[in-house]
């Protein structure tokens, strides 16, 4: 209930992600401590813990997180026998960024703040710009899946 009514707050905006529930508060700075104060309430059930990132703080349970859905995606077809690459900006990034390591990979830091990563770029922009370079030397077409194929 305490969720539900700090996400009635004008600007506060409640989402529901399977078992991740997130109240955005980017539209109202000011419902930052409610925000966070109910995330707390509520992430005192059994299994269940709270994650602050960039203007949202999430309930969630314990062992749900991006470095664990990483590594399970890497068992799949395409991803399998492959070295993944994760970009992150935010606080809830973070266990992606440091499994992809594990992994053999590499994890980026997007922006400003502290970070596992070994590598930053500044911007969004800046990772759009270093993928479409990295495409570009691996002989990838915009719009395509593969190396580009002369057309005959």
């Amino acid at each position: 209930a305490p969720l539900r009514e700090v996400a009635a707050l004008p600007g506060v905006r409640l989402e529901i992600k399977g078992p991740v529930i997130a109240l955005h508060f980017r539209a109202a700075p000011e419902a930052e401590a409610a925000c966070l104060a109910a995330a707390n309430l509520a992430a005192r059930a059994p299994g269940l813990v709270s994650q602050v990132g960039k203007m949202v703080v999430e309930v969630k349970p314990a062992d749900a997180h991006k470095g664990r859905a990483l590594r399970h995606l890497m068992t799949l077809a395409p991803f399998a026998g492959r070295r993944p690459v994760m970009f992150g900006d935010d606080t809830t990034d973070e266990d992606a960024i440091a499994a992809a390591r594990t992994l053999g990979g590499i994890g980026v830091k997007v922006g400003e703040g502290a970070s596992t990563a070994r590598y930053r770029l500044p911007s969004p922009a800046a990772v759009r710009a270093w993928l479409a370079e990295a495409a570009s030397a691996r002989g990838v077409r915009p719009g395509t899946a593969g190396p580009s194929t002369p057309d005959v």
